[in-house]
C-alpha cells in the first residue's frame, strides 16, 4: 500500500533529502573519528573452546549431552587479533564445557598468543579430569596459568 507522502513545514519529503539522510551520510565520519579519540583495548577475552564436557555438575550451564560445539581456530584467532590490537596487555581465559577436551585448541591458542610478542597472560579454567603429562606440557611451555573447578 503506497502513502501519502509526508509534509513538513509546507514542502512534501518526497524527493528531498530528510534531515536523518543527511545524518546518517556522516555517520561513517562521525565513527571513525570518535575511533580515533577512543580507543579502547580489550583487556580480558574469554574464549568458550569447547561446549563439549565429561562430567555433568548439576550447578553448570554448559556441557549438555548433546552439546559438541567446539570454536573454530579461525574465530579463534579472529578473536586474539582483536584483543592484541591495541598492543597494550590482555589476559586470555580459555573455558568450556571442558577445554581439556580440545588440548590442540589449548595448544594452537596458546602458541598464537605467544608467537604475536604482545604482552599477554593466559589461562584455562578445568575440571582437572583430563590433565595428563601432554597437556601439562604444553601449560608449561606457554606459560599457562591453571584453574582447576571443585564440586562438591
Amino acid at each position: 500500500m503506497l502513502q501519502k507522502p509526508q509534509k513538513t513545514g509546507g514542502e512534501s519529503m518526497l524527493g528531498k533529502e530528510a534531515p536523518c539522510d543527511r545524518f546518517h551520510g556522516k555517520r561513517r565520519k562521525i565513527i571513525s573519528t570518535v575511533r580515533k579519540q577512543i580507543t579502547p583495548a580489550t583487556r580480558y577475552l574469554i574464549l568458550a573452546l569447547t561446549d563439549e564436557c565429561n562430567l555433568r555438575c548439576l550447578y553448570c550451564y554448559r556441557g549438555e549431552p548433546e552439546a559438541k560445539q567446539s570454536m573454530s581456530r579461525k574465530t579463534a584467532g579472529k578473536s586474539l587479533r582483536f584483543a592484541a590490537a591495541s598492543g597494550k596487555a590482555f589476559h586470555v581465559q580459555m573455558t568450556g564445557g571442558e577445554p581439556a577436551l580440545v588440548p590442540e585448541m589449548i595448544e594452537w591458542t596458546s602458541s598464537q598468543i605467544r608467537s604475536a610478542g604482545r604482552p599477554a597472560t593466559i589461562a584455562v579454567q578445568t575440571n582437572g579430569t583430563l590433565l595428563d603429562r601432554a597437556l601439562i606440557k604444553y601449560l608449561k611451555r606457554y606459560d599457562v596459568q591453571v584453574g582447576i573447578s571443585l564440586d562438591g
